[in-house]
Protein backbone atom coordinates (compact mmCIF):
# COMPACT_ATOMS: atom_id res chain seq x y z
CA UNK A 1 0.00 0.00 0.00
CA UNK A 2 3.12 2.03 0.67
CA UNK A 3 4.26 1.93 -2.69
CA UNK A 4 0.83 2.36 -4.35
CA UNK A 5 0.60 5.67 -2.31
CA UNK A 6 3.96 7.04 -2.57
CA UNK A 7 3.66 6.23 -6.54
CA UNK A 8 0.18 8.19 -6.73
CA UNK A 9 1.73 11.32 -5.08
CA UNK A 10 5.05 11.20 -7.19
CA UNK A 11 2.66 11.16 -9.98
CA UNK A 12 0.53 13.86 -8.92
CA UNK A 13 3.44 15.79 -7.74
CA UNK A 14 4.87 15.60 -11.12
CA UNK A 15 1.68 16.37 -13.27
CA UNK A 16 0.89 19.68 -10.97
CA UNK A 17 4.48 20.58 -10.69
CA UNK A 18 4.57 20.33 -7.00
CA UNK A 19 6.35 18.62 -4.07
CA UNK A 20 6.28 16.99 -0.70
CA UNK A 21 3.38 14.68 0.49
CA UNK A 22 -0.14 15.34 -1.17
CA UNK A 23 -1.54 16.26 1.85
CA UNK A 24 1.50 18.80 3.46
CA UNK A 25 0.37 21.86 4.92
CA UNK A 26 -1.32 22.94 7.82
CA UNK A 27 -4.74 22.03 8.52
CA UNK A 28 -7.35 25.07 7.83
CA UNK A 29 -9.76 24.88 10.49
CA UNK A 30 -11.87 28.27 11.55
CA UNK A 31 -13.49 28.63 14.87
CA UNK A 32 -17.18 29.21 15.23
CA UNK A 33 -18.08 32.05 16.63
CA UNK A 34 -21.80 33.07 16.63
CA UNK A 35 -24.68 30.39 17.74
CA UNK A 36 -26.76 31.25 14.59
CA UNK A 37 -24.11 29.91 12.49
CA UNK A 38 -23.32 27.00 14.64
CA UNK A 39 -26.97 25.83 14.91
CA UNK A 40 -27.13 26.24 11.00
CA UNK A 41 -23.61 24.56 10.29
CA UNK A 42 -24.86 21.42 12.26
CA UNK A 43 -28.01 21.46 10.16
CA UNK A 44 -25.98 21.41 6.90
CA UNK A 45 -23.75 18.83 8.37
CA UNK A 46 -26.75 16.69 9.49
CA UNK A 47 -28.68 16.88 6.05
CA UNK A 48 -25.72 16.87 4.05
CA UNK A 49 -26.86 13.29 2.48
CA UNK A 50 -30.38 14.97 1.71
CA UNK A 51 -29.04 18.29 0.50
CA UNK A 52 -27.05 15.82 -2.18
CA UNK A 53 -29.60 13.26 -2.81
CA UNK A 54 -28.05 10.37 -1.74
CA UNK A 55 -30.48 9.20 1.40
CA UNK A 56 -32.36 10.41 3.85
CA UNK A 57 -29.94 11.55 6.01
CA UNK A 58 -31.32 10.36 9.58
CA UNK A 59 -30.93 6.87 7.58
CA UNK A 60 -27.65 7.08 6.23
CA UNK A 61 -25.33 4.91 7.95
CA UNK A 62 -22.03 8.14 7.60
CA UNK A 63 -24.52 10.50 9.77
CA UNK A 64 -25.10 11.70 12.89
CA UNK A 65 -28.19 13.09 12.49
CA UNK A 66 -30.00 10.03 13.77
CA UNK A 67 -28.14 10.93 17.19
CA UNK A 68 -29.64 14.20 16.96
CA UNK A 69 -32.93 12.58 16.82
CA UNK A 70 -32.41 10.37 19.78
CA UNK A 71 -32.63 7.36 17.68
CA UNK A 72 -29.46 5.84 18.37
CA UNK A 73 -26.51 6.14 21.22
CA UNK A 74 -22.84 6.58 20.78
CA UNK A 75 -20.48 7.32 23.21
CA UNK A 76 -18.21 9.47 20.51
CA UNK A 77 -21.54 11.74 19.85
CA UNK A 78 -22.10 14.66 21.96
CA UNK A 79 -25.44 16.09 20.17
CA UNK A 80 -26.21 18.43 23.07
CA UNK A 81 -24.74 21.49 22.75
CA UNK A 82 -26.91 21.49 19.36
CA UNK A 83 -29.74 19.88 20.98
CA UNK A 84 -30.51 21.48 24.07
CA UNK A 85 -31.23 24.71 22.08
CA UNK A 86 -34.13 23.51 20.75
CA UNK A 87 -37.38 22.19 23.29
CA UNK A 88 -37.51 18.66 21.84
CA UNK A 89 -35.32 16.75 19.09
CA UNK A 90 -38.53 17.10 16.55
CA UNK A 91 -38.19 21.01 17.12
CA UNK A 92 -34.70 20.29 16.00
CA UNK A 93 -35.78 18.31 12.96
CA UNK A 94 -38.16 20.99 12.18
CA UNK A 95 -35.36 23.18 12.05
CA UNK A 96 -32.77 21.49 9.79
CA UNK A 97 -35.87 20.82 7.30
CA UNK A 98 -36.25 24.75 7.57
CA UNK A 99 -32.27 25.09 6.68
CA UNK A 100 -32.52 22.46 3.95
CA UNK A 101 -35.39 23.14 2.68
CA UNK A 102 -34.47 26.73 1.81
CA UNK A 103 -31.69 28.02 -0.34
CA UNK A 104 -31.76 31.05 2.20
CA UNK A 105 -30.58 28.55 5.32
CA UNK A 106 -27.80 27.07 2.87
CA UNK A 107 -26.98 30.75 1.48
CA UNK A 108 -26.09 31.72 5.39
CA UNK A 109 -23.89 28.33 5.71
CA UNK A 110 -22.36 28.91 2.19
CA UNK A 111 -21.31 33.20 3.45
CA UNK A 112 -20.09 31.90 6.80
CA UNK A 113 -17.64 29.74 4.94
CA UNK A 114 -16.15 32.10 2.16
CA UNK A 115 -15.86 34.57 5.33
CA UNK A 116 -13.60 32.13 7.07
CA UNK A 117 -11.88 31.24 4.42
CA UNK A 118 -10.93 34.78 3.25
CA UNK A 119 -10.27 35.45 6.72
CA UNK A 120 -7.79 32.48 6.87
CA UNK A 121 -5.92 33.62 3.23
CA UNK A 122 -5.20 36.80 4.88
CA UNK A 123 -2.99 35.38 7.74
Amino acid sequence: MHKVCLGYANYFNHKYNRSGALFQGRFKASPITQNEYLLYLSAYINANSQIHSIEEAEKWSWSSYAEYLGKSKYDLIKPRIITDQFKTRTDYRRFVNQVTGQSSGLKMVKKYILEQLKKQSHQ
